[in-house]
């Protein structure tokens, strides 16, 4: 009876240990992007944004799979990205005069303003466009912004 206790508690050892690691394996896989994986999602769901909602912040921001978006442009651009910057600036369909920025929070917009300005002082590089867009369009916005 000693032999087969003592198989029975080495057996559930090596089961309890394969579940861990099976369980340590499925959670690592699954939360990680890969450099192409987060291309590949980015830029399906730029254009999707564009060609879906002609780069409506609200309707974009609401989409189901924004959070994928988001987190591959973070994992592209760099962790201190904000939604407004990943969709006026790094996506290409939705830069610049291509999204309507008129439905788009006030406070959004302008703390998005402040963080680029601040980003561009932090490299070295002039930040008066991002500021002067910031002083004439955010007045009322409540938001201040230190670097501008």
């Amino acid at each position: 009876m000693e032999l087969s206790m003592n198989l029975v508690v080495k057996i559930a050892i090596v089961l309890i240990v394969l579940v861990v690691i099976s369980a340590f394996i499925t959670t690592q896989s699954g939360t990680q992007f890969t450099q192409s994986d987060a291309n590949r999602i980015f830029n399906e769901k730029c254009l999707y944004y564009k060609s879906s909602y002609n780069c409506d912040y609200n309707q974009a921001t609401a989409d189901a799979d924004f959070p994928k978006f988001f987190d591959s442009c973070r994992s592209l651009y760099g962790s201190e990205r904000d939604s407004f910057t990943c969709l006026d600036v790094y996506c290409q369909s939705c830069s610049g005069n291509n999204m309507d920025k008129s439905k788009m929070p006030l406070g959004t917009k302008c703390t998005s303003f402040c963080q680029s300005a601040t980003g561009l002082l932090k490299v070295g590089q002039s930040n008066t466009v991002f500021c002067s867009r910031f002083s004439s369009e955010c007045g009322s916005s409540g938001v201040n912004c230190d670097v501008c």
